[in-house]
């Protein structure tokens, strides 16, 4: 059965993580993340002090900072952060070559990539996923995406 809740608020009692969640879309998805009724944590590599603040004083909506290019930064963000039941990346490694993505050296094109899809979130996100939950709605599109991501792991 569907409740209210779960079609107002299908993210309510969510942790969700958004690595670049501190401009451009990774904002965006956090903001409706957190709209959905999520615990948000967003996170990017400018210090929070240069950041606008998107919920001022929402405890429900954190900024932290982590170098996703620095695995010890990635570590002890994980560590920080402890359970989440979701992870969005959309952060990307600085480019080290100069001019548009696709007119990079192939190498400079290979390293971006593999920081951007096998990244130090790897194996420091892991080990703090929540167990899902015994008893969900499995009528409600937001139970069923869960489910999906949970069973493609």
């Amino acid at each position: 059965m569907t409740t209210q809740q779960d079609t107002l608020k299908p993210l309510a009692g969510r942790r969700v993580v958004v690595i670049g969640g501190t401009s451009g879309m990774g904002l965006a998805a956090a903001k409706a993340a957190h709209d959905a009724g999520a615990h948000v944590i967003a996170a990017g590599r400018r210090a929070i002090t240069d950041r606008k603040p998107p919920a001022a004083n929402d405890p429900s909506f954190v900024q932290e900072t982590v170098d996703i290019t620095d695995e010890a930064s990635v570590k002890t963000f994980f560590e920080r952060v402890g359970t989440l039941d979701h992870l969005l990346i959309t952060s990307t490694p600085p480019s080290k070559g100069p001019g548009k993505f696709l007119e990079q050296d192939v190498n400079d094109a290979q390293q971006f990539m593999l920081g951007k899809f096998f990244g130090n979130w790897v194996p420091h996100a892991g080990p703090h996923r929540a167990s899902p939950p015994a008893a969900r709605s499995r009528s409600s599109p937001a139970a069923q995406s869960i489910d999906l991501a949970q069973a493609s792991r």
